[in-house]
């Protein structure tokens, strides 16, 4: 039983080096080059995200009509 249990630790330990270096060499389709500035700021202990701030809201640019504010 103490040699299974020193196996899955050996393969959780590999998994989670590879997950690691997946993480930080893979491309992101989504955040394209953006990822490396977004992986050094959550290394930085100065970058604090506030989730009590509020939401900016983007400033509706153009025409106004009845249906601007069918959503809010």
């Amino acid at each position: 039983m103490q040699s299974i249990d020193l196996q899955n630790g050996v393969f959780e330990e590999e998994g989670l080096k590879m997950l690691e270096k997946w993480e930080s060499e893979s491309v992101s389709l989504l955040l394209g080059g953006e990822k490396e500035m977004l992986i050094l700021k959550s290394n930085d202990d100065s970058e604090i995200l506030d989730i009590n701030a509020p939401i900016k809201q983007s400033e509706k640019v153009g025409r106004t009509n009845q249906y601007d504010n069918l959503f809010e």
